[in-house]
């Protein structure tokens, strides 16, 4: 198992997209082997593959990223991740059998897998939705989920299931669109 701990400047997207801000991310990577690009940016890992970064200002943001094999661009935080793929991060969790992950922006793609995401219910509290499904996304701040199910019970068993064919979800507005949707109870 080879490990290596890399310091990386990330420049994530103002809004409107005119200007960037740079943040310093600590990145800790190991795995069985590590490819690097000549320039320290592009990784390979595989086997037993692992990536921690956490923002160095900010250490409630962070990742960690496990898979059979990674491979992406430390300086952007664009991943593809295959194998048993587990994303973890302070606002949810995915796991499945492929990702695409963009750190710096929290779009993903996944394919054949789950996520537990945080949502906030009319009282403000925060409640924990679990999906399973053929593929889940987020992207422009818009989830969608294809060929799945939806919950928010914990647990193999839950009390209520909304299977869907595609459901698209607008976190910022709370607007929910279902196609093809039946509740098992």
């Amino acid at each position: 198992m080879l490990a290596l701990t890399i310091a990386v400047t990330v420049a994530a997207a103002v809004a409107g997209g005119a200007a960037a801000v740079a943040e310093l991310v600590s990145a800790k990577v190991t795995a069985d082997q590590i490819d690097f690009s000549y320039d320290r940016r592009y990784v390979t890992l595989s086997g037993h593959a692992r990536i921690f970064a956490q923002v160095v200002d900010d250490p409630a943001r962070y990742v960690t990223m496990h898979a059979g094999y990674i491979e992406g661009d430390l300086a952007t935080g664009r991943f593809e991740l295959f194998g048993e793929v587990e994303i973890i991060t302070a606002d949810g969790a995915l796991a499945g059998e492929s990702v695409y992950y963009n750190m710096r922006t929290a779009e993903y793609s996944l394919h054949r897998g789950g996520v537990m995401l945080p949502f906030e219910n009319p009282a403000g509290e925060r409640i924990w939705g679990y999906a399973y499904a053929r593929e889940i996304s987020a992207e422009d701040s818009v989830i969608y989920i294809t060929d799945g199910r939806f919950t928010t019970c914990d647990g193999l068993d839950p009390e209520y299931t909304l299977e869907i064919d595609r459901i698209e979800y607008h976190p910022d507005s709370m607007d929910i669109t279902v196609w093809g949707g039946a509740l098992r109870l």
